[in-house]
């Protein structure tokens, strides 16, 4: 996904009812001329990578992938609680100082252990969860599943200095 031409914006928010839902968050990102990328807290040095066809360190996405890569994959982690856990998330605590994170699920990431899994047909979640970086996670939302119909609130505020964002100052 990509703009028409060169000079073309679009501020894009994502949100994703399994991955970014839970963390109450949409990631912010935007579209340019070449693909679409999310927010990073150092703005010009992302520029810089992102024009060398990189993606930034610095745009840390919140959820990482729960699979070692082998061609027989294996998960990384599993809840504290073992397999099967209620709710299926798994939170990577470790890499949330703010301990926000806590308070969002009780699925604390624990490495897998094989010994653990007591029949074909236990659930792990594909994805970890995790806090991304400062300004891809400016907007904030929480969706609803009420009767078969979703229901999405997204908020971020008006002006937020970020130079990747549309600005949307009161007159």
């Amino acid at each position: 996904m990509h703009t028409g031409g060169p000079g073309q914006r679009l501020d894009a928010w994502v949100w994703r009812a399994g991955r970014t839902d839970p963390l109450e968050i949409a990631e912010d990102g935007y579209l340019d001329e070449i693909t679409a990328r999310f927010d990073c807290d150092d703005p010009p040095a992302c520029a810089t990578t992102c024009a060398n066809g990189e993606a930034p360190p610095c745009s840390a996405a919140p959820y990482a992938d729960n699979s070692d890569g082998a061609v027989q994959p294996a998960p990384l982690y599993m809840g504290a609680q073992g397999v099967d856990m209620d709710p299926l998330q798994l939170f990577l605590v470790g890499s949330d100082p703010s301990g926000l994170l806590g308070e969002r699920g009780s699925s604390a990431a624990v490495p897998f252990s094989p010994a653990s899994v007591p029949l074909d047909g236990s659930t792990i979640p594909g994805a970890a969860l995790k806090l991304p970086s400062a300004r891809r996670m400016e907007v904030k939302a929480k969706g609803r599943w009420v009767n078969g119909i979703w229901s999405l609130e997204l908020s971020r505020p008006l002006v937020t200095g970020d130079p990747d964002d549309a600005q949307f100052p009161l007159q």
